[in-house]
């Protein structure tokens, strides 16, 4: 089992906006991800359905009618969506570390209980297998 991936290294939106504003694309202070079109300024035309075989490929595709095709914008939904998010990746992060670390302590006390004649039986056995 591998360790999960930490999205974020910060704990609150204030970190994220000033770690957000070191980017290239930067975003002004204060501003959001639109919530309507996920911060890409556009959304897919309803008009236009998708292609059955190239699918989304070649829709129309429309400016957010909330950002104006700015990508973020000052609106309190988009903060408390923001803020949001951020805590939604923080707590599945914290879940699946917590996962991780009974995994490794299982896995510890088992191998603690063999033999190294054992172990190393293990170790090839499951190295030659492919899955």
């Amino acid at each position: 089992m591998e360790a999960p991936t930490k999205y974020f290294d910060f704990d609150s939106p204030k970190e994220a906006m000033n770690h957000y504003a070191s980017w290239p694309q930067q975003v002004p202070w204060g501003l959001f991800p639109c919530r309507k079109c996920r911060g890409q300024g556009w959304e897919y035309d309803p008009d236009d359905p998708p292609d059955p075989v190239e699918g989304y490929k070649l829709v129309r595709r429309l400016k957010c009618e909330v950002c104006k095709g700015q990508k973020h914008s000052s609106l309190a939904e988009d903060k408390v969506a923001f803020e949001a998010y951020i805590e939604y990746h923080k707590n599945s992060y914290k879940q699946k570390m917590t996962e991780y670390e009974k995994h490794n302590i299982t896995v510890e006390s088992a191998l603690a209980k063999l033999t190294a004649d054992e172990v190393s039986a293990l170790k090839k056995e499951w190295t030659q297998r492919r899955f």
